[in-house]
């Protein structure tokens, strides 16, 4: 259902872009009369946001992140700014606690989803209504600084045509006041009829072994979010094309996969040895996972191995090269420290340091005819082209 169906699209680019000039607040015509700060330095940490308005207009926004300590400031002012006579620049909606820099237009470009106090809410840039969207509850956990009367933000990240909006639900933590959040999906956000929330289904990692499919699910540690310092993940295997799945314990010596499965790393000769490394997550001093795990028997049975040097036990990633299992080369927590190994993981040499690789999208994998892609749903499988995907995990009910 669109937002506004009995208006025109109109464009979502903006057509100037607002920003900070000393402390006042400009676009490329000249300054407008707005002051943003008493001192430039007081910006710091600080970005104007614009967003499409109409022909010739933009709105602007200023406001941090809230990740920083003690989460963001929000002034609850948004401008409307003509980019030909800056020198016009209005107020186009003020409230209180809002954040207007943590927003998200509308495809049609008529509206803005921002973070208000109660939620997220929708603002109709043109009769300048607000539209509640979600309820932040209070806060479940004593990490909000023991405070159980506090509020949890719901901050926008992205809106996915409209049938998605995805967004953060937290609030600041503990005594260094850490910004943490988990995130959320809001489903057909413009339909109050249809409108409902649900988590996302986090796949880490992806591969095949043989014929059977393999997923590194749950366990959360290095987003921006995370309660804990390390929550346990899974490993789940799929021997009917995600019909159904079975969960692969892995454990070796009295340790377990502490956080979620970074790689997943099957021998390309031979699909029942396999390598799982465990996330390696630091938060205050603590650190969890980054260990390897390694099993020859298709995960029957699992034994740890042990990477060289000071942090042995906190290996950041892994790669096999070939494809081959006894070709080994980690990356420690030490820095970019790096090892080898030609046995499997038994004996290491040091290598010359270089950065880790980075972590990217988790590729596709085809068996059997079908084909498997990660999504923020889960994961959906299509058996041809033209064929509708269909989500496999988390399993529909």
């Amino acid at each position: 259902t669109p937002v506004t169906p009995t208006r025109s699209p109109r464009s979502a680019k903006p057509a100037c872009e607002a920003r900070a000039e000393g402390t006042m607040l400009a676009v490329a015509a000249g300054e407008t009369p707005v002051r943003l700060a008493e001192d430039a330095s007081d910006l710091k940490g600080y970005e104007v946001v614009t967003f499409a308005n109409g022909d010739g207009h933009v709105l602007a926004a200023v406001g941090s992140s809230w990740l920083r300590v003690g989460g963001a400031d929000p002034n609850g002012l948004l401008w409307d700014i003509p980019c030909d006579d800056p020198g016009a620049t209005a107020v186009f909606s003020e409230r209180e606690g809002a954040d207007f820099a943590s927003a998200a237009a509308t495809r049609d470009g008529w509206g803005l989803v921002f973070s208000d106090v109660g939620g997220l809410a929708l603002l109709d840039l043109e009769t300048k209504a607000v539209t509640p969207l979600t309820e932040a509850p209070t806060a479940p956990r004593t990490c909000w600084s023991g405070d159980d009367a506090l509020r949890l933000r719901d901050v926008p990240l992205k809106l996915v045509g409209e049938m998605a909006l995805h967004f953060h639900r937290g609030g600041p933590c503990g005594f260094e006041r850490d910004w943490v959040a988990e995130e959320r999906v809001l489903m057909d956000p413009f339909d109050p009829t249809r409108r409902r929330e649900v988590e996302t289904h986090r796949v880490a990692a992806l591969a095949t072994a043989g014929d059977a499919l393999l997923l590194g699910v749950g366990g959360r540690c290095d987003e921006p979010g995370v309660v804990d310092p390390a929550v346990r993940g899974a490993i789940l295997r799929s021997a009917d094309l995600g019909a159904t799945w079975a969960e692969v314990p892995v454990m070796a010596e009295g340790r377990v996969m502490a956080t979620h499965a970074a790689r997943i790393v099957v021998d390309r000769r031979d699909p029942t040895r396999l390598l799982v490394l465990s996330a390696r997550c630091e938060r205050g001093g603590r650190g969890a996972g980054g260990v390897l795990f390694r099993s020859d028997d298709a995960g029957a049975t699992w034994r740890a191995l042990t990477a060289p040097g000071e942090d042995a036990q906190a290996v950041v990633a892994v790669t096999a090269l070939n494809g081959q299992l006894e070709q080994l080369v980690v990356w420690t927590a030490e820095g970019e420290a790096r090892f080898g190994s030609a046995d499997g993981g038994a004996t290491w040499n040091a290598m010359a340091q270089a950065p880790p690789p980075e972590a990217g999208a988790i590729e596709p994998v085809t068996l059997r005819g079908a084909s498997f892609l990660v999504n923020d749903e889960g994961v959906s499988r299509t058996t041809g082209p033209g064929q509708r995907a269909q989500r496999v995990y988390p399993p529909t009910p």
